[in-house]
């Protein structure tokens, strides 16, 4: 049987990839902490979701949570910050199928396809309360980022995985892509209780 969870040794290389991945998306929208501190986001994995946060079929998701002022890091106004969830299983069951790809860039990519996300939406390039129809056009474009950032970074397997979302990018029909990425988030402040169900996007295998 399969594991569902990430083990111990996937988890190290699940944090080498995202802490890279953080570094590129950093580098390419010229983001400081400061930046990034006006779009929190955290990261997590299978085991530390919620129902409403796994979702079947998708590598990851991205949820958008509000915290009320009273419970919120500064107590003024409502916080906003985002949550990156990883599925574990889905990303291991799509290593077992595809022998050619491996962990690391399989899992840079999915992070930082995420970040481009969330930059996006940091500097009001697009909603996160779009039309299916926006979303459609605007997976397509996050894919081509994604594509454009990690395609001049030399990192060993990183080429099966681009040569595979190569085929979501803008320069193809956008009726042809599926909504391909859930969003997930890192590094985000901490929050007193749980927060609220928020809207998420899916990113698929």
């Amino acid at each position: 049987m399969r594991p569902i969870y990430f083990c111990q040794s996937h988890l190290h290389i699940v944090d080498e990839a995202v802490n890279l991945a953080e570094d590129i998306a950093s580098d390419f929208f010229k983001f400081s902490s400061t930046d990034w501190k006006a779009a929190p986001y955290d990261i997590r994995t299978l085991k530390d979701l919620a129902g409403e946060e796994i979702v079947s079929g998708v590598f990851a998701q991205v949820m958008r949570y509000r915290q009320d002022p009273s419970e919120s890091p500064s107590g003024i106004g409502w916080y906003e910050y985002y949550k990156i969830c990883l599925h574990d299983h889905e990303i291991l069951n799509a290593l077992e199928r595809e022998k050619a790809v491996a962990l690391f860039p399989l899992v840079l990519y999915v992070v930082t396809h995420e970040l481009v996300h969330i930059a996006r939406f940091r500097r009001f390039l697009h909603s996160f309360y779009a039309s299916g129809e926006e979303k459609a056009g605007e997976e397509k474009r996050v894919h081509q980022i994604t594509f454009d950032i990690l395609r001049k970074v030399r990192i060993s397997g990183l080429e099966p995985v681009l040569k595979h979302y190569q085929n979501h990018c803008i320069a193809h029909d956008v009726k042809e892509v599926r909504t391909e990425c859930l969003f997930t988030s890192i590094n985000a402040n901490p929050v007193v209780r749980s927060p609220k169900s928020g809207r998420n996007f899916p990113m698929l295998p």
